[in-house]
């Protein structure tokens, strides 16, 4: 069960819509009801879907491109972080 919040909103995205009873196996239930407070989800009857917002929660969360990595290089380099 994933119990990580940067774990289960990335598997949210990946996923984008489903079963809730699926959904309920996989990620810890205080995440799903915080993800749903926040708007992150949307959960009608036996449904559960990711949301504009869920999405770009994942988005803050995805890993860095080669080049916004090598970017964070440098400024470290320069003491600009």
């Amino acid at each position: 069960m994933i119990t990580d919040r940067r774990k289960a909103v990335l598997h949210l995205a990946e996923i984008q819509h489903g079963d809730w009873s699926d959904i309920q196996s996989l990620i810890a239930p205080e995440l799903l009801e915080k993800f749903r407070i926040l708007g992150f989800i949307r959960h009608e009857g036996e449904k559960w879907q990711i949301t504009s917002i869920g999405i770009k929660q994942s988005l803050f969360y995805r890993e860095p491109t080669a080049e916004e990595r090598e970017q964070g290089r440098q400024m470290c380099e320069l003491n600009i972080l």
